[in-house]
């Protein structure tokens, strides 16, 4: 049986878009419309990291047992699922939606689905291709290797992420992203977010690759922004080490 996670008694926690002050000066978009019209600078992205709980093996080892009926056909690596889950459930008070997340195994090429986007209530998951930062893969070899929470290094960041507001820029309907980890805490500062590209379908071909950003099929994307968006969880790990 799934378990349905308390809805916060307040939702206290205010929901802001980044956005890139001077353009080009991050590693991903330059937004210059935000849908609801919370846009802020790079120098006011929130600082959420300090409020989170890192879970312990313990905690992902319950928090899996607590959700034995996500993720029923084995998609997600198990490991980066625990993480996830475990992750979740000692920050339940600061995630408002509760209804999906979405892990990524950046062990894995781009020519893989990677991307699993899971419905919490009902267990399912979707697995999509994504691209990587090409600083993460200076070979171009498909999979990328090295990961950066500096601006200007176009490389993907690992650890959590908590979605904001989506807005139109330079891509259309993309999602702000504020890191959680000491590895992704510049993110919104580098305008790393979750957009659509032409580059990336999901059809088992390698993608072209983003500047650290989140890049998806344009044809799933908006659906998959739109479950993510407004307080949910992504991770971003490896299953493996290549």
């Amino acid at each position: 049986m799934l378990r349905r996670f308390p809805l916060p008694v307040a939702l206290s926690l205010i929901l802001v878009a980044c956005s890139a002050a001077d353009e080009g000066g991050g590693d991903g978009d330059s937004p210059d419309v935000a849908i609801s019209g919370l846009q802020v600078s790079p120098d006011k992205c929130p600082n959420d990291r300090p409020d989170f709980t890192e879970p312990t093996a313990a905690q992902k080892a319950a928090a899996v047992t607590a959700h034995v009926g996500v993720d029923p056909n084995g998609l997600v690596p198990k490991n980066l699922l625990a993480d996830a889950l475990g992750f979740l459930d000692v920050n339940t008070d600061k995630f408002i939606n509760q209804r999906y997340m979405a892990v990524v195994d950046f062990s894995k090429s781009n020519s893989k689905k990677r991307f699993f986007l899971v419905n919490l209530e009902t267990g399912a998951v979707e697995a999509h291709q994504v691209a990587h930062g090409t600083g993460s893969d200076p070979g171009h070899t498909g999979t990328p290797t090295r990961f950066s929470n500096v601006n200007n290094s176009f490389m993907s960041s690992l650890g959590y992420y908590r979605t904001m507001d989506t807005y139109d820029g330079k891509h259309p309907h993309s999602l702000q992203l504020s890191g959680l980890s000491t590895t992704n805490d510049q993110v919104c500062r580098r305008s790393v977010i979750v957009h659509p590209a032409n580059y990336v379908h999901d059809n088992g071909q390698a993608t072209g690759m983003s500047e650290g950003c989140f890049a998806l099929d344009p044809n799933q994307s908006v659906a998959i922004v739109d479950k993510l968006k407004h307080g949910g969880l992504i991770f971003a790990g490896r299953s493996a080490v290549n």
